[in-house]
């Protein structure tokens, strides 16, 4: 009797492991890290694009605002281009998702891509070890398996093909 309860034990945490490794090891397309966001039915697209200079050995941080005409070439190889890789959650989405002290930005230059649906805005930040996505405010952490080279390839396609809105000093 006892052999059937470990047994049955033993078969339950196996079944908990599948789980845990299908959300956390199986990458997810662009479109499932965005819960209930259509691409072509996007009523907005803009980016922010974060650089750094420095003059005299002092930094100095800018943003650009970037907009995609969500009708254009350049907004479908845009939406082509994060589609291109997948994505795997962190552990820390088992806490809610987000860092709590913010997040470690390993990529130098760095975006944020806004889609506005209806009353929802969906975000994907590309921060380098840390790509935050979904709808905000309740996004998920993942981590692409393209890597910084995807990144760098988003963040550089953002800079060259959006439209420039502004640029300034935080």
């Amino acid at each position: 009797m006892k052999s059937y309860r470990y047994a049955f034990g033993r078969a339950l945490l196996v079944l908990i492991a599948a789980a845990v490794l299908w959300q956390y090891a199986i990458p997810k397309s662009f479109e499932s890290i965005m819960p209930d966001f259509e691409t072509g039915k996007a009523d907005k697209c803009c980016s922010e694009y974060f650089y750094r200079t420095e003059t005299d050995g002092k930094p100095h941080y800018y943003i650009r605002e970037y907009a995609f005409d969500v009708n254009s070439e350049e907004y479908g190889e845009l939406i082509d281009i994060l589609s291109s890789t997948g994505y795997r959650k962190q552990v820390s989405n088992i806490f809610g998702g987000g860092s709590v002290n913010g997040y470690s930005i390993t990529l130098e230059p760095h975006a944020s891509i806004y889609f506005c649906q209806g009353d929802s805005m969906y975000e994907l930040s590309l921060y380098g070890m840390d790509v935050p996505a979904g709808i905000s405010p309740e996004r998920k952490d993942y981590s692409p398996t393209g890597g910084m080279a995807f990144q760098k390839r988003a963040v550089e396609f953002i800079c060259e093909n959006g439209t420039l809105l502004e640029e300034y000093e935080p």
